[in-house]
């Protein structure tokens, strides 16, 4: 399993979500679906303060991770989520830099200030505890060529874009 705290399936993203355990995969195939990085979720757009920051990055098959706790979630878009699903409240965050698929450096980010954040989404159902996750659910692939981090978020100014 990934370091990333979520576990792997190889249900296929198109089946039907009223059946089985799968019920966080998304429910329809989604443009980023085709990346080897997706485990076939949802896209989700959020805003949330910033919980708990991780003072080093993880390592994960030789790419970096910044690992932070985001709380007070607001969901501003989403893509394939199921009808009356709730994202949770709190999530871990896990983005990939230093790599040619990730963002090129790490984001500076300070806790309890606002980001926003897209990625595809993975509940606690399917996600599993790590050293830095206490089993929440997780968002990831928050860079190129789907997701994106703004940081900072507030009414004074809009923050830079990582992708």
């Amino acid at each position: 399993m990934s370091k990333h705290s979520h576990k792997h399936s190889d249900a296929n993203p198109e089946q039907d979500h009223a059946h089985g355990s799968d019920f966080t995969k998304a429910t329809s195939f989604l443009p980023h679906h085709r990346f080897k990085q997706s485990i076939g979720g949802p896209l989700i757009r959020v805003v949330g303060k910033i919980e708990k920051l991780y003072p080093s990055p993880d390592n994960h098959n030789g790419a970096n991770h910044e690992h932070l706790i985001l709380n007070e979630i607001k969901v501003e878009y989403s893509e394939g989520l199921p009808e009356g699903f709730s994202v949770s409240s709190e999530i871990f965050v896990a983005i990939r830099f230093g790599d040619q698929e990730g963002l090129v450096d790490p984001v500076p980010f300070v806790e309890g200030q606002t980001t926003r954040m897209q990625g595809e989404y993975i509940d606690s159902s399917q996600a599993y505890a790590t050293n830095d996750n206490p089993g929440l659910s997780v968002l990831h692939f928050t860079h190129h060529p789907v997701g994106f981090v703004q940081f900072p978020v507030d009414d004074n100014a809009p923050g830079q874009v990582y992708s």
